[in-house]
């Protein structure tokens, strides 16, 4: 939910402070999916090869930095539609690897005999719960 967030706040940010075009916005927006058709099918190959938690502290960190920047380029006003363009695939590609590491890596935490309850957890409950906490 919090990628659809971004993905929308991007475009308005473009429309209401940037005063972005149509084809300006709708590049954005296709941008913010771009990772998924270049790289979704080789990120699960990849991410295999990898440290899932480098992998996983890694795209958080710099989906932290990407989304960070631009606040601090409208404190300085210098906030533009092409660092919005820019960062729609960057946080696309930070989006895709952190997601499918994710996936890959919870096995690992929970066990394999837990996977669907703690993916359903995931789903419904913050994601403390997941280590197989009680309710309150």
């Amino acid at each position: 939910m919090g990628n659809q967030v971004t993905t929308f706040a991007l475009s308005i940010t473009a429309v209401v402070f940037l005063n972005a075009s149509a084809f300006e916005v709708g590049l954005i927006a296709a941008l913010s999916r771009s990772a998924y058709l270049f790289f979704g099918i080789p990120a699960g190959v990849w991410i295999d090869q990898w440290s899932r938690k480098w992998v996983l502290v890694g795209f958080a960190s710099l989906q932290t930095i990407v989304v960070a920047s631009v606040p601090v380029a409208f404190a300085f006003h210098n906030l533009t539609v092409i660092q919005l363009i820019i960062m729609a695939p960057l946080l696309s590609i930070s989006s895709l690897f952190f997601d499918v590491a994710h996936t890959a890596v919870l096995p690992t935490l929970v066990g394999r005999d837990r996977v669907s309850e703690a993916n359903a957890r995931l789903s419904l409950d913050p994601p403390m719960r997941v280590a197989g906490s009680s309710r309150a």
